[in-house]
């Protein structure tokens, strides 16, 4: 048989990809009790901003960079020589010193960008070509069939009776060992195609012969949207590895007097951004307002923000002593680095998209006043990029930090009444010992606590607001300092520095971020958490709670002088404001 040694390097692909690629990075994580992980190494502490300079991060690597480089530059140069051979252009006596290299560098290569491909990147910052590359990469392992097969469901053709069954024997919490289901039927609820998750609500039947227990009859599940420009969003910011991982780890159950739906199962795929969340079904309950339309009563809102105070208490300015070391930190990783490029080079291409939703009367007209646009583009090209610079106080610094829930408003919000009212519709029966079921923590992460009560009070109409939303704050305040806050090193005044500083931020970086991605149509379903598919009624209620939102935003902004604070936030970063510098500015009602 003759030897033919130009095929070497093809027989030493195939072998590594049946031998290497089909290696099965799963990790399962049931209910409340389950499972572990392996975290990549923390990221050093960095006590001054001089100090942190940008850590780059290869394609292919997640060992020393020189390696990685080396591979593919050998790759890259055989690959041409290769064709140059095939040419009669190179002597044949250097075939085999080549052809060896590229025998060498090729499994090398491969086995760095798997290597890659199949770790989430908690800590580390991806770039959109970075994402993009992973991505494409998995779909080709998927297309070949080299990925891992699950046995939860995390697409929705994947809901059948026995994927549900699997997923509900991991709860430990109940004795659901042996419960067979039998069938199910399935309902898009909710936004139904967000941006970053599907929703299903799923009618369970159980199979009871020979005393076999029943499940839950009805529960929640949610996975991972199959779009495209999803996953890519999810990716770069490790949002859907968030809340799998918050529900996984019990976050709210770890603090006295919170709730969130009981979670009976969590799946999550490393590196792929599928996951599956099995949560309690409590869509019969009372909703905070989903289109924020009406707004959150008096009394409901004091409810809220007192069991956020009690969430924020417990972390604060305490997130790397308490906190799980999966929680996206600003400062002292590099998981938000290329956030800021993306939104400073969104901003003209979103005041175009306003100025359209203007002309059809979608948004109220004006809203593009010279105040805006230049606190916008401010917000885009300073205040993001300083708000990674601003030294913690747990660090030594002056920013007071907590772990915040990201996404606190009255779509994501469940009400449990606990008073024999039973005229739901009048608020003012509504009362403060209502039970608040919290739920949506895609975007939980370090940040300061008046990001969550900011984009809280966006959930309610103004007039509420203005009538009692010093008291509301202030509910929430001394539940700060009756769960061991400060009260010295956290005076009140700060705490509405903060919250006018960061007044409309959130908002217009949502914005900002999220229409580089969506779609008209996308951008209506998934700000309001409504399927504008159903009917014209539907539709109409988005773009109304869509116009409410705006409203109360920009009448906040204005209230709160929040462009002069945020500048001056910017002139003293990485430091905070004194008092002396900060006072003058604030409402004076407020202080």
């Amino acid at each position: 048989m003759q030897l033919k040694p130009h095929l070497f390097p093809f027989m030493l692909f195939r072998n590594f990809v049946f031998s290497h690629f089909r290696v099965c990075h799963l990790h399962i994580y049931p209910g409340y009790y389950g499972g572990h992980s392996d975290f990549p190494a923390d990221v050093k502490k960095r006590t001054s901003h001089k100090d942190r300079s940008v850590q780059s991060v290869s394609i292919i690597l997640h060992v020393p960079a020189c390696a990685g480089f080396l591979a593919v530059f050998i790759f890259c140069i055989n690959i041409g020589i290769c064709v140059s051979m095939y040419s009669n252009m190179l002597a044949s006596t250097l075939q085999p010193v080549l052809l060896t290299l590229l025998a060498i560098a090729t499994p090398l290569f491969l086995y760095k960008t798997n290597d890659y491909c199949n770790q989430d990147h908690l800590h580390e910052g991806q770039h959109w070509s970075q994402a993009l590359f992973q991505d494409v990469f998995l779909l080709l392992k998927k297309f070949l069939r080299l990925s891992p097969v699950e046995r939860y469901p995390f697409l929705p053709e994947h809901i059948t009776p026995t994927r549900l069954q699997y997923c509900l024997r991991h709860y430990k919490a109940a004795s659901y060992s042996n419960v067979v289901v039998k069938s199910l039927t399935k309902t898009r609820i909710g936004g139904g195609n967000g941006l970053l998750g599907t929703v299903w609500q799923i009618h369970l039947k159980y199979d009871t012969s020979h005393n076999r227990p029943e499940g839950p009859s009805s529960v929640v599940l949610k996975l991972m949207n199959r779009g495209f420009r999803a996953r890519l969003l999810a990716r770069m910011g490790n949002i859907a590895a968030t809340e799998c991982f918050f529900y996984r780890d019990s976050m709210l159950q770890r603090v006295r007097g919170i709730r969130s739906p009981v979670c009976y199962f969590t799946g999550w795929r490393t590196g792929y951004q599928h996951f599956c969340l099995l949560l309690e079904d409590l869509t019969h309950l009372r909703t905070g307002s989903a289109l924020e339309r009406e707004g959150l009563s008096h009394s409901n809102a004091c409810s809220i923000v007192k069991q956020v105070a009690r969430f924020h208490a417990h972390y604060f300015n305490t997130v790397r002593l308490k906190g799980p070391k999966w929680v996206g930190r600003p400062f002292d990783t590099t998981r938000y680095q290329h956030v800021p490029g993306y939104v400073k080079n969104n901003v003209n291409a979103t005041f175009h998209r306003i100025q359209e939703l203007e002309k059809g009367n979608i948004v109220p007209k004006g809203l593009l006043s010279k105040r805006i646009q230049t606190y916008v583009r401010e917000l885009a090209s300073k205040y993001l990029n300083n708000t990674a610079k601003n030294i913690p106080v747990e660090l030594g610094g002056t920013h007071n930090r907590t772990i915040v829930l990201g996404d606190l408003r009255g779509g994501n919000i469940f009400v449990l009444s606990n008073n024999n009212n039973s005229d739901d519709d009048d608020k003012e029966e509504q009362s403060e010992n209502d039970e608040i079921i919290l739920y949506d923590f895609q975007l939980c992460r370090e940040g300061c606590p008046a990001e969550d009560i900011d984009w809280f009070l966006g959930s309610i109409s103004i007039d509420v607001r203005q009538k009692h939303g010093k008291h509301i704050v202030r509910c929430y305040y001394d539940e700060l300092i009756k769960n061991g806050v400060d009260e010295k090193k956290y005076p009140w005044h700060r705490l509405v520095y903060e919250i006018a500083t960061y007044c409309s931020s959130k908002f217009w970086f949502v914005n900002l971020l999220e229409y580089r991605f969506l779609s008209k149509a996308e951008m209506y379903s998934n700000f309001l958490d409504c399927d504008t598919s159903n009917t014209a009624e539907d539709f109409d209620k988005v773009l109304h709670g869509l116009k409410l939102r705006w409203t109360r935003e920009i009448s906040m902004f204005e209230e709160f002088n929040s462009d002069k604070l945020a500048q001056l936030a910017n002139e003293c970063s990485p430091s905070s404001p004194t008092p002396e510098q900060y006072l003058p500015l604030l409402p004076q009602d407020w202080l």
